[in-house]
C-alpha cells in the first residue's frame, strides 16, 4: 500500500490513476486482510493522511465517487469516504455535495426526447378530463425536469429542445402553464414555473412559442402580483423571479411590437422603485427595475401603444376568467427559496 501511494505524480489524472490502483488493491485482497473494522479504518486512513491525499484531497475524493462509489457490494470506497468525512468536517459537506450531484448527472440519462415528447402528449390528449390533476401534475413533472437542467449549469436542455419543435402543436401545456401561475397559492410551483417561462423567454427559437393573447394576461398576472407582495423573505424571492421574467418577456416575444398596458406597467415599476413610507429598496430589485424601465423606454421609441384587451377563452386558458385571484402574501414561516 505504501508503494503504490509513494508513485510520483505530476497532475490530477497522475492522481486518478494511483487512487485507483489503491482501492482495486484494497479490493482484491480485502477477504483475506481486511476482516475488522479496525483494520478497514487503518487502510482508510493510511490514503486520507498520504501526501498524495493532502495535495489533491477534492481530487481524491471526487474520483471515489464518481469512479469507484458506484457498486453496492463494493463497501472499500464508501470506508474511505466514511473515514475522511469523519476526519474533516469540510470533506464531509464536499462528499455529500459530489455524491449529490453525481446521482443527478446519472438520472439525466433517463430523460430523453421521446419521454417529454410523451408526456406533452399526454397533457394535449387529457384537456377535456373531469380530473385536471393528471394533466397539471404531468406539467409539474417537466417543470421539475426543466429545474434539474437549470440547476445542472448544462448548456443541454431537453425540455426546451423539444417546445422548439413543437410551436403550435402543445397550446394546452402553454395555457395550462400560465393557468397554474394564476392560481398558484404555492411559491415552489411559482418559482418553478416562472424559470421555464425565463428559459424559454430568453432563447430564441421560443420566443414566439406562446400565442400573444396568452402573453397579455400573463403580463396581468405579473402586475397583480408585483402590486401585491408582502415583505418576507420569500415575497422578495417571488418578486424578483417576476422582474427576472418580465423584462425578455417585454424585449423579446411579441410584445416588443405590440406593447400591452405599457403606462399601468411603468407606473407599478416607479412603484417598486420609489415606494411609499420610505421603505427599503433591495438593490437586486433596483437594478432589475432600471433595466425593464429602459426597456420599456427603448419600446416606447420605437413602437406606437396601441390598447389591447386579453379576450380570454377556455381554448386558450380554460377557467381563467379575468385575472382571478385577490393578491397573495406569504408566510413567513415558509422556507426560502433561491431564485434564479
Amino acid at each position: 500500500l505504501d508503494e503504490i501511494l509513494n508513485r510520483p505524480y505530476s497532475d490530477e489524472q497522475d492522481v486518478q490513476r494511483i487512487i485507483t490502483q489503491y482501492i482495486k488493491f484494497l479490493t482484491r485482497y480485502s477477504k483475506e486482510f481486511l476482516k475488522t473494522q479496525t483494520e478497514i479504518n487503518q487502510v482508510a486512513f493510511k490514503l486520507i493522511d498520504s501526501k498524495i491525499c493532502l495535495d489533491y484531497s477534492t481530487v481524491v475524493l471526487a474520483h471515489i465517487i464518481h469512479s469507484h462509489a458506484l457498486i453496492e457490494e463494493n463497501y472499500i470506497p464508501y470506508a474511505v469516504l466514511l473515514a475522511a468525512g469523519r476526519d474533516e468536517p469540510r470533506w464531509m459537506t464536499f462528499i455529500l455535495s459530489e455524491s449529490i450531484q453525481s446521482k443527478r448527472n446519472r438520472l439525466f440519462y433517463l430523460i430523453d426526447v421521446s419521454l417529454i415528447h410523451h408526456l406533452l402528449n399526454l397533457v394535449q390528449e387529457t384537456r377535456g378530463d373531469a380530473q385536471e390533476s393528471f394533466n397539471y401534475d404531468t406539467i409539474r413533472l417537466i417543470l421539475v425536469f426543466n429545474e434539474q437542467y437549470m440547476m445542472s449549469g448544462s448548456t443541454e436542455n431537453l425540455c426546451l429542445d423539444v417546445l422548439s419543435r413543437r410551436i403550435g402543436t402543445s397550446d394546452m401545456f402553454s395555457a395550462n402553464l400560465i393557468f397554474m401561475l394564476n392560481r398558484s397559492n404555492d411559491i415552489c410551483n411559482q418559482i418553478l414555473i416562472l424559470k421555464l417561462l425565463y428559459a424559454i423567454f430568453t432563447r430564441v427559437e421560443l420566443y414566439e412559442y406562446f400565442y400573444t393573447n396568452d402573453l397579455y394576461v400573463l403580463v396581468d398576472i405579473i402586475l397583480r402580483e408585483l402590486c401585491g407582495l408582502g415583505d418576507t423573505k420569500e415575497a422578495q424571492t417571488l418578486l424578483e423571479a417576476y422582474l427576472r421574467v418580465l423584462e425578455p418577456l417585454l424585449e423579446n416575444t411579441q410584445l416588443n411590437a405590440r406593447p400591452y398596458k405599457q403606462d399601468e406597467t411603468s407606473r407599478i415599476l416607479h412603484q417598486l422603485l420609489y415606494p411609499s413610507m420610505r421603505r427599503k429598496v433591495h438593490s437586486t430589485t433596483k437594478r432589475l427595475v432600471k433595466r425593464i424601465i429602459d426597456c420599456l423606454s427603448h419600446t416606447s421609441s420605437t413602437t406606437s401603444t396601441a390598447t389591447v384587451t386579453p379576450v380570454l377563452s377556455e381554448t386558450t386558458l380554460p377557467g381563467l376568467i379575468g385575472v382571478a385571484p385577490a393578491a397573495k402574501t406569504f408566510d413567513s414561516g415558509k422556507s426560502s427559496l433561491s431564485t434564479f
